[in-house]
């Protein structure tokens, strides 16, 4: 069975029978190709269809895709002067009425843009006579035309007929057909068949589609913070994006949004992901319009208990998020869970040293990974949304806290094996709808040890000159154990076989060096990290730093016997390196060895 029908309708009928959604804020097209889609239009090539829908209890149909081409049709009906040229006119005024022969190459060009514009000024006047044309004409330009002829005035008679029959056939509005469907299909459908519709030229994110689609389910905010907030963000991003790339905004107007408090539920999906980067400063970045887009959606939809492969149906929740008393508490629920998720996870991922205060590990993590985080907690803390109250579990807390405990388990042993590229969607819908919640379960030590064994020896086993980003996270949380011994301001990551060593070898050889691997990573404060070069500790020192015993073991810094082994290695240039190689091994499977005895203590 068909769920749609395709029609040719006339302009004027899709006038009477359809609307542009109200709230439909998007970015315009420029006026170029506004132009350029006119000038199709009048040579009678086709073009994109039109998608319209009746919503329940609407009278007309709602125009769902194809809204610029609908807008500019609609422009182009109030403003003609806009998109049709005039140069065939304006020459023929100035062949007929100037001397132009006299003129200078400056004058002879303002004098065509006068024209230009006293033919756009007559254009719009609903009262086009020739009389009107020419006091138009005297008023730009008094010097040529305010002694005007009476014998000259069938000549300008003239004119103003070319000029209304170019108006009527450059696009015959009357009879112009506009390819339409009419889909009759289910409300929470029309997200899949906007984005079928669009999937030529640039991809459009499933976000995307449902902006489209949920523009026109409206949200009064009230005064409160959260609300307030909510607004701000909102209009801050569209005045950002008319700064930043130049465009317009459909219906966007800061005094009208702020009087009148009211957004959309596309619009309050993206505040929502905003306000949640904020809280998560360790792993996303606020600015990111796409992240927060998709954590803003996917969020609401795990509040709901909706599958984000079934997030369409988000809009039979819509009336719920009405009261914005509601709304100003749900939000502030949301926003603790996922601030104490960053705030367990920032006592582990910070730079060692007393001034630093940047992060490290955040940007190995995946979306949905941390989504599934917050979608545990929440359900293990709410049961859920009824008559627009939050209902909390009674005496959750006991695994609400074993989550807690074991999502950094897990979120190393799961990053360690990649488990969440690909398909993360469905993984968060099973651990978080389809009852395979593991984070509830204790992680076994030696499952645990065992997959950090498998992964270091396959980085070991590969050519890198790079810190590998989960080689430097673990060694991250590593050092947050040893905050106390890292007391200068600033540390940075520092090879411990020096990095031109091994670009040298790399250069010369084809032996495989793990330069990039954990074995091979230090924090070191900034002063000996800048001496060190392509020497080791053993042989620069800042002054007034002591190399002593318990550095060398809470680094695993390799022993001297160790460097003077690979300084004869290197020497030789024999292409074989395997003293280095063991050294950064034995190096890494030390601190993996402590890293586990760490997280597990």
């Amino acid at each position: 069975m068909f769920k749609y029908k395709v029609d040719d309708m006339l302009y004027s009928e899709l006038q009477k029978n359809a609307v542009v959604p109200k709230f439909q804020r998007k970015l315009v097209w420029s006026n170029n190709e506004k132009k350029n889609f006119i000038e199709t239009l009048s040579q009678g090539y086709p073009f994109g269809s039109i998608l319209i829908y009746k919503y329940e209890q609407d009278n007309k149909y709602s125009i769902i895709d194809g809204l610029q081409r609908y807008t500019t049709i609609e422009d182009y009906v109030k403003n003609p002067e806009k998109y049709i040229f005039f140069d065939s006119i304006i020459n023929d005024i100035c062949e007929k009425f100037i001397d132009m022969g006299s003129l200078a190459q400056t004058t002879s060009e303002h004098y065509k843009l006068k024209i230009k514009s006293v033919i756009e000024v007559f254009v719009k006047d609903q009262g086009k006579t020739t009389s009107k044309l020419l006091s138009l004409l005297i008023e730009a330009l008094p010097g040529e035309f305010e002694n005007f002829r009476l014998e000259d005035y069938p000549l300008l008679e003239g004119i103003t007929k070319d000029i209304e029959n170019l108006l009527k056939n450059y696009i015959d509005i009357d009879n112009l057909k506009i390819p339409t469907i009419i889909f009759t299909g289910e409300v929470e459908e029309l997200a899949t068949v906007f984005e079928n519709l669009n999937r030529g030229g640039k991809k459009l994110s499933k976000y995307q589609v449902f902006a489209a689609q949920w523009s026109k389910h409206e949200l009064k905010l009230a005064e409160t913070s959260i609300n307030k907030r909510i607004l701000e963000i909102t209009i801050s991003r569209y005045e950002d994006l008319i700064a930043s790339r130049n465009v317009e905004i459909n219906n966007f107007s800061r005094e009208e949004m702020t009087e009148t408090r009211t957004i959309n539920v596309a619009e309050f999906c993206y505040a929502l992901g905003y306000l949640i980067l904020e809280k998560m400063p360790v792993f996303w970045d606020k600015t990111n319009e796409d992240t927060a887009n998709q954590i803003g959606y996917s969020t609401l939809a795990l509040v709901f208990g909706i599958k984000n492969k079934d997030m369409s149906k988000l809009v039979h929740h819509f009336d719920v998020l009405d009261d914005s008393n509601f709304l100003e508490g749900l939000v502030e629920a949301i926003l603790e869970i996922f601030s104490n998720i960053n705030d367990r996870f920032a006592k582990v991922f910070k730079f060692p040293g007393v001034k630093n205060d940047r992060y490290y590990g955040g940007n190995t993590a995946s979306d949905f990974q941390l989504l599934s985080f917050f979608g545990s907690l929440w359900h293990q803390k709410y049961q859920g949304i009824t008559e627009g109250k939050l209902t909390i579990i009674p005496r959750y807390s006991n695994d609400y806290k074993i989550i807690e405990k074991n999502m950094i388990k897990y979120f190393i042993y799961d990053t360690v094996q990649s488990r969440w590229s690909g398909t993360g969607d469905t993984k968060l819908d099973r651990i978080v709808h389809e009852g395979e919640n593991y984070y509830l379960k204790e992680l076994e030590r030696e499952r645990f040890e065992m997959v950090l064994i498998n992964w270091h020896e396959d980085l070991v086993a590969k050519n890198s000159i790079n810190f590998e980003p989960v080689s430097k996270m673990i060694y991250t949380i590593l050092t947050s154990y040893y905050y106390l011994n890292y007391q200068e301001n600033y540390y940075d990551s520092e090879h411990v076989i020096a990095r031109k060593t091994i670009m040298d070898i790399r250069s010369q050889s084809n032996h495989a060096l793990p330069g990039g691997a954990i074995g091979n990573h230090m924090y070191l404060d900034r002063s000996n990290n800048r001496g060190k070069q392509d020497l080791s500790l053993y042989d620069v020192k800042k002054e007034g730093f002591e190399l002593n015993e318990e550095f060398l073991q809470y680094n695993f810094y390799p022993t001297k016997k160790d460097f003077s082994e690979i300084k004869v290695e290197v020497k030789k240039k024999s292409g074989n390196y395997d003293q280095i190689v063991q050294t950064i091994y034995n190096r890494g499977k030390a601190i993996i060895n402590d890293f586990v005895t760490k997280i597990y203590s």
